[in-house]
């Protein structure tokens, strides 16, 4: 299945396409900046049992753009009659799954693939020292409900990669659902826990569902999701790369994700030992924040950009080595 988004007002024209196969098939959202008349077309399907209800729908985010997006949902086919691919494929298990927006672009950088919008905290912002409560939505994308209830487990950090775990204020490390999960259905989980002392910021949690393998899935590489959570108090952190092969050549990347809501991280490499100075402007040339002003080895660097007291518009992050000088744009939306 495809769908394609056009827009066109005041000599701007934008053509977006994607193209989904059975496994791919959750959420495709495009955000929109300009005031513009909204154009949408879905293309055939092409396989010949099956068939979707599609409905497509724009609505204002909390952060200000203005989101195209599209839900399907299967048509099942009656008693007595040839099954449909959904029948077919999503009958027999179960599917837990976080919604990973970004996880078949392969633009983005791997590792951030697995970012999720499912994984909430109040407060959102907080220090260290505070309890925070964060609320996980699992998915159950299969049409068979879970045969019990399904659990979940924090990390600071990938889980796969030596992530810590968290434990809730009760000590416990695994969080369970109240019920089974239904069919096409959904269910939150809560768990109240303590920012810890000596941490990075932002923080960045994973969750993990099914933590113990204990449910029969359809599929599991969806079963893991990350956000970064900011803290008060503690400066951006500094991450490099434990790879010993040296970029070719000096280089800044984009900001991911940008546009952004509170925090971003910003990449760059050297090729040679410096002094690196990254700072970063507003529309009118003032110095909001300096994120790094040290000598640097040779390697590949990111830093994260904790926007907390700024004002939503458009920034610009600079990056000096003496030799080396680039400028990158940033939008900050509230």
């Amino acid at each position: 299945m495809g769908a394609s988004l056009e827009l066109a007002a005041w000599g701007l024209e934008v053509d977006v396409s994607g193209y989904y196969n059975y496994g791919e098939i959750s959420t495709h959202t495009t955000d929109i900046y300009e005031d513009v008349g909204l154009f949408f077309h879905l293309d055939h399907i092409s396989n010949n049992n099956q068939a979707y209800y599609v409905i497509p729908y724009a609505y204002q985010s909390k952060n200000g753009p203005l989101v195209l997006d599209y839900a399907v949902e299967p048509v099942l086919s009656p008693a007595g009659t040839p099954e449909t691919f959904w029948q077919e494929k999503y009958g027999e298990k179960s599917d837990l799954a976080f919604i990973l927006l970004w996880w078949y672009d392969e633009s983005i950088a791997e590792e951030e693939r697995s970012r999720t919008r499912e994984i909430l905290f109040s407060p959102d912002h907080p220090a260290i020292g505070d309890t925070v409560t964060s609320s996980t939505i699992i998915h159950n994308y299969s049409l068979k409900s879970t045969a019990a209830t399904a659990e979940i487990s924090i990390f600071i950090g990938d889980p796969a990669n030596n992530g810590t775990i968290i434990h809730d204020i009760n000590g416990e490390t695994v969080q369970t659902t109240d019920d089974i999960i239904e069919a096409r259905d959904k269910k939150i989980v809560q768990m109240k826990w303590i920012i810890p002392k000596n941490i990075p910021n932002p923080l960045r949690i994973y969750a993990l569902i099914d933590p113990n393998n204990k449910i029969d899935e359809i599929l599991e590489n969806n079963n893991k999701g990350f956000v970064d959570l900011p803290v008060k108090g503690v400066p951006s952190s500094i991450e490099e790369n434990s790879n010993n092969v040296g970029p070719d050549n000096f280089s800044l990347s984009q900001n991911y994700p940008n546009p952004f809501n509170q925090t971003t991280t910003i990449k760059y490499s050297l090729n040679r030992a410096v002094h690196v100075r990254l700072t970063v402007y507003n529309l009118l040339g003032q110095k909001v924040a300096t994120l790094v002003d040290k000598p640097h080895f040779i390697g590949h660097y990111h830093v994260s950009f904790d926007a907390n007291g700024l004002s939503t518009g458009l920034y610009f992050y600079h990056i000096e080595t003496g030799s080396f000088q680039k400028a990158k744009k940033m939008l900050l939306l509230r």
